[in-house]
């Protein structure tokens, strides 16, 4: 393989050596990209496509999704059929595979059950026994969502209503004593702050659902994060890790976007309450330095809507994983500016990064940017192959834009603890 020469180091840890490895375009046309390993090197990875779906599932997303399977470590790729001839469950949500083996994962989307008070949602659910060979489901299992606001809130193009805007959003993860853990973004009854850029949407916030009958049922756990001052949108698309090995074993951390910041919680008690949030830094990185390309926005789109003209960047929906060095990694996207980035974008940190945690988290202290200054919609997923490398995931080109597709790159990673 050929190393990307468009990579760089943007920090060095001394005991963390990194290669990143030329990528291949795994999936013609697809964007944003969610990303899932099973023990024996099964790889699951969708994309997102141009193409309208069946609109089948109690929630459609307003395009088609292409999901495809690696059985030998992530080296080759083929499409995957959830049911022939209709939509293939969404894999926002997250999955996992449990202590008994199963293979578990839901739609991103749940629904407010119609036949119980409106604090009552459901979701569909699938379950593999066999390495994802064969499949069960969809089935529906119910959510106990005390509070929550299906209807509160437009998408952010300001469509109205937006029954979709609660998600599951990345991570579901079993704790040792069996509890399944989801997380979810979106509103509840009190959410009313407006977004910045799209007033009819309302910013949401971040909580745990949990599940101690085998995914059967969920219900509300905790809130991770509120408030209505913080980024852009509010606290959204969560991801959530358990630190397996290392200085805060034990401890759930999760990192969250804002429209703005990333920001980062922990728990030391499995989700029980959570610290207060902490906004996440980057060295290198700084997205409120518009002076530096400053000369090439102003003035220059003044046809974009005055609420999305802003000079400032934003940091996009982290993915989150341990490896088995014990090496936290976090993968996410940067845009430059946060709306204009879309119509320039080639400021250098205008792209996709990979940062390293040796410390459980406290520290990131070796960042690598993937790819900078191309369009892109800077949505990432990242986990650990069975060989010890990372598989990196990412896009190119955008929804508007075309030249788009879904890539995979390998990380070598040398770690001397």
């Amino acid at each position: 393989m050929e190393t990307k020469q468009d990579a760089v180091v943007m920090k060095q840890d001394a005991r963390i050596r990194t290669v990143v490895y030329d990528d291949a375009e795994v999936c013609p046309e697809g964007l944003q990209p969610f990303l899932y390993t099973t023990k024996n090197g099964t790889v699951l990875l969708q994309y997102q496509m141009p193409q309208p779906g069946f609109n089948q599932r109690p929630q459609n997303y307003g395009c088609a999704t292409c999901t495809q399977i690696s059985r030998d470590d992530g080296r080759h790729f083929e499409k995957y059929i959830f049911e022939e001839g209709k939509d293939d469950p969404f894999l926002e949500a997250g999955a996992v595979e449990l202590a008994d083996g199963r293979f578990f994962f839901m739609d991103t989307y749940v629904t407010a059950d119609p036949s119980e008070p409106k604090e009552h949602a459901v979701g569909e659910t699938w379950w593999s026994t066999d390495d994802l060979k064969t499949l069960t489901g969809p089935g529906q299992n119910h959510l106990f969502l005390p509070g929550i606001d299906f209807y509160g809130s437009a998408d952010d193009d300001g469509n109205l209503p937006q029954t979709g805007h609660s998600r599951l959003h990345r991570t579901t993860l079993q704790l040792p004593d069996g509890e399944i853990l989801m997380l979810m973004y979106g509103h509840f009854l009190e959410d009313k702050a407006p977004a910045s850029y799209e007033p009819k949407m309302m910013k949401t916030r971040v909580w745990i659902v949990s599940s101690k009958d085998n995914g059967k049922t969920f219900a509300t756990k905790s809130v991770v994060a509120k408030d209505d001052g913080i980024g852009t949108e509010g606290f959204g698309e969560p991801v959530m890790v358990r630190v397996g090995k290392g200085k805060h074993e034990g401890r759930l951390i999760c990192v969250m976007r804002t429209g703005r910041d990333l920001y980062e919680a922990h728990s030391d008690d499995n989700g029980e309450s959570w610290s207060y949030f902490e906004r996440l830094t980057f060295d290198g990185i700084d997205i409120y330095d518009i002076n530096k390309w400053r000369a090439r926005f102003d003035g220059k789109y003044d046809h974009i809507d005055v609420h999305r003209r802003s000079l400032s960047g934003a940091v996009v929906d982290p993915d989150l994983t341990q490896m088995k060095n014990g090496l936290l990694v976090l993968s996410f996207g940067v845009r430059i500016p946060a709306q204009l980035g879309w119509e320039d974008p080639i400021e250098e940190n205008n792209g996709v990064f990979c940062a390293f945690s040796a410390d459980g988290g406290d520290t990131w202290s070796h960042i690598v940017r993937v790819m900078g200054g191309k369009l892109t919609t800077q949505y990432t997923a990242v986990r650990e192959a069975q060989n010890g490398d990372l598989l990196f995931a990412y896009d190119v080109g955008s929804w508007r834009q075309g030249g788009r597709g879904g890539r995979l790159c390998r990380i070598a990673v040398d770690y001397q603890n």
